[in-house]
């Protein structure tokens, strides 16, 4: 530490004080992006399953239709 004149220091830490924040947020990037990806997918599955609950229900009400009309045969 003796051979390293202050102005030495002045690089090194201005230089740490740099790299980290910018590791930091490299690191924390790619989780806001797949964060996003996660949501997105997710409410497009919603909507799916949303549109398919639907097409259920009009199936089950055909089929009591005709369940009815089967059952009005004599």
């Amino acid at each position: 530490m003796e051979y390293i004149p202050w102005y030495g220091w002045v690089a090194i830490v201005g230089a740490i004080s740099w790299v980290i924040p910018v590791v930091v947020g490299t690191l924390r990037q790619p989780t806001k992006r797949g964060d996003d990806a996660l949501r997105a997918s997710l409410d497009e599955l919603a909507a799916t399953n949303r549109q398919l609950a639907q097409r259920l229900e009009g199936v089950d009400q055909r089929l009591g239709k005709i369940e009815n009309t089967l059952n009005d045969i004599p």
